[in-house]
């Protein structure tokens, strides 16, 4: 499954989660810090936790 970015609408936290690749295999996002519900996708998001993994991978 491919990740993809999220932020919270109840926190505001950005978090990355495994995304379906068909309806069969749709999973329910929660918040990993408040367990929210109402979160939304986030290229944002994605494109900023991609950085910072890149970051630590590279000493920064």
């Amino acid at each position: 499954m491919p990740m993809q970015g999220f932020e919270c609408n109840a926190c505001g936290v950005s978090f990355e989660d495994m995304i379906a690749e068909s309806p069969e295999q749709e999973v329910e996002i929660k918040c990993p810090q408040c367990g929210g519900k109402d979160v939304v996708r986030s290229e944002t998001a994605s494109e900023f936790l991609e950085l910072l993994n890149e970051m630590g991978r590279t000493g920064g």
